[in-house]
């Protein structure tokens, strides 16, 4: 399933406008929170983490620079792979009507695989990474690699039904991690989506930003559960039309 470049770069996956209910479009159930706020946020980079997209032993955090993520200069965390393109639309969304545009955005896409980030002042603000057509097996193997790094998923100002960071659901599954300490909540999120686009087919998206531009995103929890919830519903009337039970999916809760 070849896209539009990653869902921060394409408007018809990132969000500021609805797309349709297509598997394709479902692969990644989250869009803008809001309608874009004037003049937009932006990030401080004044109290950096070590909240990140692992990629084996390295990671991308923010307030790094693309360079660093993808290995302009030295080797990247997630290298440019021979044969894919780049992007650099910014989403409607994070777009000032007039006048200079605070962020930049810099991404690559490959045929089953995309890495983008959103920039301010040269430096990472938001990055996500996504695979496409991959197996539950892998989509284990990300979340078993984070929760080693970064303990299991937890969040600490936000409602108390998220505070153990995680969405459960039949086709869509998020897990949370929040930097910072329950004293001290910090300003960023790092997300992890998988999806069941297709029995035995998933999804998995991993993102890490500056929290207010995860919310505009819609890649926060309190976003993100009415999109899950969406998407769910799509997902399961497409499996319906299509003959299979949806109760058969390899990724209910417990899964």
């Amino acid at each position: 399933m070849k896209r539009a470049l990653i869902l921060i770069l394409a408007i018809a996956v990132a969000g500021c406008g609805e797309p349709p209910a297509t598997p394709e479009r479902l692969s990644t159930p989250v869009r803008a929170a809001t309608e874009p706020s004037h003049p937009l946020p932006l990030p401080a980079f004044d109290r950096l983490y070590n909240l990140g997209i692992l990629n084996g032993a390295s990671s991308v955090r923010v307030g790094m620079t693309w360079g660093d993520a993808v290995g302009d200069a030295t080797p990247g965390v997630f290298p440019r792979p021979p044969g894919s393109y780049e992007n650099s639309d910014l989403p409607p969304c994070l777009t000032e009507p007039e006048g200079t545009q605070p962020y930049e955005a810099r991404a690559w896409q490959a045929k089953d695989e995309g890495f983008g980030t959103i920039l301010y002042s040269g430096k990472i603000a938001v990055a996500i990474h996504e695979l496409d057509n991959t197996t539950h097996d892998r989509v284990n193997e990300i979340l078993a690699d984070h929760t080693a790094v970064f303990g299991a998923s937890h969040l600490f100002n936000f409602d108390p039904k998220f505070s153990d960071g995680t969405l459960t659901g039949t086709y869509v599954k998020y897990w949370f991690w929040q930097s910072g300490v329950a004293s001290s909540p910090g300003d960023q999120l790092l997300m992890i989506c998988s999806t069941e686009t297709s029995p035995d087919k998933f999804s998995v998206t991993t993102a890490i930003g500056w929290t207010p531009l995860m919310e505009a995103l819609g890649m926060a929890p309190d976003v993100a559960v009415n999109e899950q919830r969406t998407a769910e519903e799509e997902i399961a009337k497409q499996r319906a039309s299509k003959g299979p039970n949806p109760a058969n999916s390899s990724n209910r809760t417990g899964s």
